[in-house]
């Protein structure tokens, strides 16, 4: 993390910002999980205002070394500011293996979601996980209902799958759990040890099986959904040059 010389005034702004935080609600539908996700307008709607009224702002650009990374500056009025080591753009190739302006808009709103919520301590209700914190309704799963393309991101129509797995309801859950697993991962050995353990690589086999979109799929802005292969290269970048 980067700064100016002096940053007494702004740590003391940035903390009475943070004594009167209060928790994202999440208010979008990822259909794909069944939860809900705070989306990046919202958080910054959230936050705005209160910024503004202890002399706070927040800047969010390129690096001058054209690395592919999104930079978040926060900003005070005397001067001072403090900025991240940038957030990483990991633009999805399309079936082609192109990428579309489309997805590079769709990595930069993502790293410009984190490296916000990151810079200031921003903190998401009923445990935000990028859209894998789900509940269920009054106990009742999800096994017994009819799963309709979304986006082309199809549950598989037969309830007979290939593993140990059974129902589209536990690949789900386990994916929900596995998404929060995947964001506590602290350094790169720690990921490389998840990813590879002998439980994570049933599920991705079985998963890339009887459904490979949820496997494999970019990641999409719209509904907040992310493949899990997506979401560990994702990671992986974040937390280091090595390969997880």
């Amino acid at each position: 993390m980067r700064s100016s010389k002096t940053t007494s005034q702004l740590q003391l702004a940035l903390s009475a910002f943070q004594s009167t935080l209060t928790p994202v609600t999440p208010i979008r539908t990822n259909a794909f999980f069944d939860s809900k996700f705070a989306g990046l307008s919202d958080v910054f709607d959230h936050v705005t205002e209160d910024l503004s009224a202890h002399g706070l702002a927040i800047i969010q650009g390129g690096k001058a070394d054209h690395t592919p990374c999104l930079v978040t500056r926060l900003c005070h009025s005397s001067g001072e500011w403090i900025e991240d080591e940038g957030y990483p753009l990991i633009p999805s190739p399309d079936k082609k293996g192109q990428i579309s302006m489309q997805a590079q808009m769709s990595a930069v709103t993502y790293a410009r979601r984190y490296g916000l919520m990151s810079m200031l301590g921003i903190t998401i209700a009923g445990e935000d996980d990028d859209g894998a914190a789900a509940s269920q309704t009054n106990g009742q799963t999800a096994s017994k209902t009819k799963l309709a393309p979304r986006n082309g991101i199809a549950a598989p129509k037969t309830p007979a799958l290939s593993g140990p797995i059974k129902t589209i309801t536990k690949l789900k859950d386990i994916g929900r759990e596995m998404a929060t697993d995947i964001a506590a991962c602290d350094d790169v050995d720690q990921l490389s040890a998840f990813r590879t353990c002998a439980e994570t690589q049933t599920y991705l086999k079985q998963l890339k099986v009887d459904w490979p979109d949820a496997y494999d799929h970019p990641r999409d802005d719209k509904n907040d959904f992310v493949g899990m292969k997506q979401r560990f290269e994702e990671k992986a970048a974040a937390l280091g040059p090595q390969d997880a």
